[in-house]
């Protein structure tokens, strides 16, 4: 569960790394998708809101729906959930 306000600190991988990234709860937000509309909790990387936005969806456990990551050279990499497929417990 995110905080409703303020900032918190996540684990994040990138190619070189893992760290721990600090993130602000930037509000609710409901966003379009193939899957129909999702509410869903925008968080924003601090101090850095145009580098790394993520959309959390609380109706699925907090799965990112939506991320997206601008470069140092302005290239936009947007990421949209198609679908969820839960695996069969064994």
């Amino acid at each position: 569960k995110l905080p409703p306000s303020g900032v918190f600190k996540q684990m994040l991988a990138d190619v070189k790394r893992v760290e721990e990234q600090v993130f602000k709860n930037a509000g609710k937000e409901t966003i379009d998708t193939p899957m129909g509309k999702i509410d869903t909790i925008r968080v924003e990387r601090a101090g850095d809101s145009k580098n790394m936005k993520m959309w959390l969806s609380p109706a699925h456990d907090y799965l990112p729906v939506r991320v997206m990551f601008i470069d140092k050279k302005d290239n936009v990499f947007d990421q949209l959930i198609v679908e969820i497929v839960k695996a069969k417990a064994s």
